[in-house]
């Protein structure tokens, strides 16, 4: 048994109605059996996005290309807005500093070679506050 997207097409073969999981070995027998549903059936060819600078682009599907054999995605190179830019940036900005933190935040720890229990509560309070900070940064203040 090996599972397989195949898509279904409308009567025209034009349109596609749905992307499902089939068994290939059930679609092999519609095919041996001259079954009218094979007829409408498609493999997903799922064809590799191309190259982008992801600083300034982005890769969309724009739609299939529906061929006898297969469906494969159209994709489509598009320049990202000045606002869009300035989210990444400032997302990438926030991630390294969180990440810069919290390794701060561990080394310190770690360069105490036998922490007071002050010193641990100090830490992880630091922590913490890291950490509320990057969910009140993705949903807004919790108070």
């Amino acid at each position: 048994m090996s599972l397989q997207q195949y898509a279904t097409l409308d009567q025209t073969q034009m349109f596609i109605i749905s992307i499902d999981t089939w068994d290939t070995t059930v679609v092999a027998a519609l095919q041996a059996a001259s079954n009218p549903k094979y007829t409408f059936l498609r493999i997903v060819n799922m064809i590799t996005q191309p190259g982008f600078n992801p600083a300034t682009q982005c890769v969309v599907q724009n739609g299939w290309t529906i061929s006898p054999s297969d469906i494969e995605p159209v994709w489509v190179v598009q320049a990202l807005t000045a606002g869009q830019i300035a989210t990444n940036n400032a997302i990438a900005a926030w991630n390294a500093q969180l990440s810069a933190n919290l390794v701060t935040a561990f080394q310190n720890y770690i360069a105490i070679a036998v922490p007071t229990q002050a010193q641990t509560t100090a830490v992880v309070l630091q922590l913490v506050k890291c950490i509320q900070a990057l969910l009140e940064a993705k949903y807004g203040d919790m108070t």
